[in-house]
């Protein structure tokens, strides 16, 4: 009976982990959706000029145009067609950068990839979350890093950690500064630090920080499962470790280590799909 009930809670810790990252993949989707807003609402309106000033340069060409009618269309027409431009290509890099990302999480596939491209898709996706707070998140991954791993499960260990950081390091909206960096290690290994200057922690919460469940907001919405679940992809997925180092008062760094090459179940695996 006690091996059933460890088998149930087994089964259930993974479904939780699996449910959370669904969770973490649906408010990738409404951000994005609600940042889409903006660059497409500016690229209407900027058509939307454009058709009301040819309509009246029309009305204008039965009376006669006189040259400040032709330069001041002229004018407008420049103006709104780079304004619809820059906005289209905005939603469009948002698109292609979601498509890569959801693609990405959903299927959990391995490529070849550059770490600081997928680090840039990862804070580009979370802009609409970040923006709801006065914290400025800065990358600083050299271009010349190339790893063949599994950049989903990378791209949700920081998704992870900018949500956690957000919520915990910067209490009551606090404004702060987070800082990606990266550099490449001896032996075909990559480190990467995750840093804020935010409120830190004591020394019994950075021990138990990475246990399942565990959470300093118990009550307030917080599962405790973003942490484990990163935990789990670093150590089990891309082949790394990851690490906390923090004190009261003086922030915290998480530092990941991972291989350039993540570790291949299957010994005749390809090199990257």
């Amino acid at each position: 009976e006690l091996s059933r009930t460890l088998v149930s809670l087994e089964l259930a810790k993974d479904e939780l982990v699996q449910s959370e990252k669904h969770a973490a993949l649906g408010r990738l989707v409404a951000g994005v959706a609600h940042e889409l807003a903006t660059p497409l609402g500016n690229g209407r309106i900027a058509i939307s000029t454009l058709n009301d000033r040819l309509v009246a340069f029309r009305r204008r060409m039965a009376d006669g145009l006189r040259k400040s009618d032709l330069e001041g269309f002229v004018e407008t027409t420049d103006a709104s067609i780079s304004i619809a431009e820059a906005n289209l290509h905005r939603a469009s890099d948002l698109i292609k950068t979601f498509k890569q990302v959801a693609a990405d999480r959903t299927a959990s596939r391995r490529r070849s990839f550059k770490l600081n491209e997928v680090m840039d898709e990862v804070i580009l996706t979370m802009t609409p979350t970040i923006k709801r707070y006065p914290v400025t998140i800065t990358s600083d991954i050299p271009e010349g890093i190339l790893m063949d791993s599994f950049p989903g499960e990378l791209g949700q260990v920081i998704t992870n950690l900018i949500e956690n950081t957000l919520l915990h390091a910067f209490p009551d909206k606090a404004p702060g500064i987070v800082t990606i960096t990266g550099k490449q290690l001896p032996e075909e290994r990559v480190e990467i630090r995750f840093s804020d200057n935010g409120v830190g922690m004591t020394g019994e919460t950075a021990r138990k920080i990475f246990d399942p469940f565990y959470t300093t907001q118990f009550g307030h919405g917080g599962t405790g499962l973003g942490l484990s679940i990163t935990q789990g992809a670093v150590n089990n997925v891309l082949g790394g470790s990851i690490t906390v180092e923090s004190e009261k008062g003086k922030g915290t760094t998480f530092i990941i280590e991972l291989p350039l090459d993540a570790p291949r179940d299957d010994p005749g695996e390809g090199a990257s799909e």
